[in-house]
């Protein structure tokens, strides 16, 4: 069998064959989470969009597994500014911050919010 055209792309070839058929080969976008395949990258970034079973941190381009650990990874990364009593993300550290300051009972030596129970917790 020869090859040629555009990569990817096969045209079968016989000694007996005057029509060429053209076949062509997809590379498909397997999702390892979900256990699904997708035609191309598009319909595979619909899906990681679309589905409740990923949590995607665009700035970092990681993808978690549920909600609980994408905010964990905004609570812990220095790359994010975010209040996770609020839900909330911020420019940058000064405007979180100040928001911490008027918004919540926040040690700022220790990082921590004197949660609602007595409790301290960390921000």
């Amino acid at each position: 069998m020869g090859s040629s055209g555009s990569p990817g792309t096969v045209f079968p070839t016989t000694n007996n064959l005057r029509i060429s058929r053209r076949t062509t080969y997809y590379t498909m976008i397997h999702c390892d989470r979900c256990q699904r395949w997708f035609p191309h990258e598009r319909a595979y970034e619909q899906h990681t969009e679309d589905s409740c079973s990923h949590w995607i941190c665009n700035d970092c381009e990681v993808d978690y597994a549920s909600e609980k650990s994408l905010n964990q990874h905004y609570t812990n990364s220095s790359k994010h500014h975010y209040c996770q009593e609020c839900d909330r993300h911020f420019d940058d550290v000064g405007a979180k911050v100040q928001h911490m300051r008027a918004k919540h009972w926040y040690c700022e030596t220790h990082n921590r919010v004197r949660g609602s129970h007595g409790g301290i917790q960390m921000t």
